[in-house]
């Protein structure tokens, strides 16, 4: 078992308890049913596909509580392990899919990269980093000779990567750019910056966008990774016909899986996990997503993990099996009991009979989110 704190164990347990959502730093501890799933993802999804400069879109179906935002998490530190670029948007009422600016923006001030144990956060930040450690001076000079869609946003990720050069004032400017905030040119004309003009807007974004993941994909990284969750119903309530709002957010998801199969995306994996309703009637209601998603009208279970649409369930090998996912469980989350001192036989069993009574309770999926909050309060509890 990997080396966790355990003032860090405890901060999870706590989250755990209150949500029933996990954190990314302890997800593959206490992951059950997923492995096989990780194991494709990685091999044949970021390995032979991102890494080479591929890109694909998936999503990810499953009711409230079912372990939709576990899987994103395991996704999440598997990529940073992997050298890969992260960045997860929870979709709701103040972030939504309603235009590729607002996308972008979020991307560009919350992705994240580790090296070692350092965790850099936003754009320019991680292109500081890289052009002071990882990044030579042929890959900045391959990047410079590349046309890219965007040679204005080409030009300030190379004045980034050289930092260590620049003004702070200089440097504050091009960071504020780099995450997508309005600079006027005569701003940086008065710095002595003649080759970057327009910033991020509605009708560059989609540029920009590829502008960057083709500039990451040529300076050596593994590559990034988009993740959307959907916790709140933001994307459900078509009625008889579809919303512009909800139109919006389908349109988007649409141009990104074209984006990913045409070539205009480079070196992506961008994962939505969805509710059930959104995806039934978009089925219905939006055809040119529904016919990208390959749904089959009356089809309930996927045949195949290349599919572009996915039910967690269906993802998740024991997500059927109620009482072996709970066995499961209980042993993975008995480990932490042990790294935290109280283990015992006792406690053990009394761990297993209030599971047993939360999978009487409990008929649907949602038993997987109850049980995880069920045991981490009784670790807590415990403890104290």
């Amino acid at each position: 078992m990997q080396t966790i704190n355990k003032d860090n164990l405890i901060s999870s347990l706590h989250n755990i308890a209150h949500s029933g959502t996990d954190d990314i730093e302890i997800a593959d501890l206490i992951d059950v049913g997923n492995k096989d799933y990780m194991d494709y993802l990685e091999n044949e999804v970021i390995e032979n596909l991102i890494a080479k400069g591929g890109a694909t879109c998936k999503f990810i179906e499953g009711a409230y509580g079912a372990g939709k935002t576990h899987l994103l998490n395991l996704i999440y530190k598997k990529a940073l392990e992997k050298g890969m670029l992260v960045a997860c948007t929870n979709l709701d009422s103040a972030i939504s899919l309603t235009d590729w600016k607002l996308v972008v923006e979020y991307i560009l001030e919350n992705v994240e990269f580790r090296y070692e144990d350092i965790t850099i956060k936003s754009l320019p930040e991680i292109l500081a980093f890289a052009g002071e450690y990882l990044v030579d001076s042929e890959q900045k000079k391959i990047l410079k000779s590349t046309q890219l869609p965007s040679n204005s946003f080409k030009n300030a990720i190379l004045l980034a990567l050289n930092k260590r050069v620049l003004s702070s004032r200089t440097w504050e400017v091009i960071r504020e750019y780099l995450i997508g905030r309005k600079v006027n040119v005569q701003t940086f004309k008065s710095l002595g910056i003649t080759d970057i003009r327009a910033s991020l807007s509605k009708s560059n974004a989609e540029y920009i966008l590829k502008t960057i993941l083709s500039s990451l994909h040529i300076l050596g990284f593994k590559g990034v990774v988009l993740l959307f969750d959907e916790n709140e119903r933001t994307l459900s309530g078509f009625g008889e016909r579809i919303s512009r709002r909800n139109q919006l957010a389908a349109n988007l998801m649409r141009r990104l899986v074209d984006s990913c199969s045409n070539g205009t995306l480079e070196g992506v994996l961008i994962v939505f996990s969805v509710l059930p309703d959104f995806i039934s009637q978009v089925a219905n209601r939006y055809e040119a997503l529904a016919q990208r998603l390959q749904i089959v009208q009356g089809e309930s279970k996927s045949i195949g993990w290349r599919l572009p649409l996915q039910k967690i369930d269906f993802v998740n090998t024991l997500s059927n099996n109620h009482e072996l996912f709970m066995i499961k469980m209980v042993e993975s989350y008995l480990r932490l009991a042990q790294i935290l001192g109280i283990l015992n036989e006792n406690f053990k069993k009394e761990v297993i009979n209030n599971c047993i009574m939360v999978l009487k309770r409990n008929v649907g999926s949602g038993y997987k989110r109850e049980l995880a909050k069920t045991i981490s309060t009784m670790i807590l509890e415990r403890m104290r």
